[in-house]
């Protein structure tokens, strides 16, 4: 479908729908890969195979937005919202009401405000 891998109404995933995702060498369509430089550990390198990407797709379309509001903190929120902080962009994080918790992590990687769903951001 118009070029989305991720689209793709036939989609097979190394890993999930057909076997490997741990093997030393793989193939896979240049179209849809990228270079991770060996300077990135592997501890470093990995968040950005899923949660990177899923994030950056969404991402990529703010364009150049001063003010960004994700609805969530999870794993693609948490990557984008160090990304968006060190574009000097500030951030509101949206989670469920009353996860104090994870308002608090997004405000510790520099989010300008974050709160439950249920409230009004500044």
């Amino acid at each position: 479908m118009m070029g989305h891998e991720n689209l793709c109404a036939d989609a097979v995933f190394t890993g999930y729908t057909h076997p490997g995702g741990f093997a030393q060498f793989t193939t896979s369509d240049e179209q849809f890969s990228f270079v991770i430089h060996s300077h990135y550990p592997d501890h470093q390198a990995a968040p950005l195979l899923c949660a990177g990407l899923i994030g950056f797709r969404a991402y990529r379309f703010t364009n150049q937005t001063p003010l960004i509001g994700i609805y969530g903190f999870g794993a693609a929120a948490h990557i984008l919202c160090q990304v968006a902080v060190h574009q000097r962009r500030k951030i509101f994080a949206f989670t469920r009401p009353g996860d104090i918790e994870t308002q608090t992590f997004a405000r510790s990687l520099g989010a300008f405000w974050a709160g439950g769903s249920d409230q009004i951001p500044p």
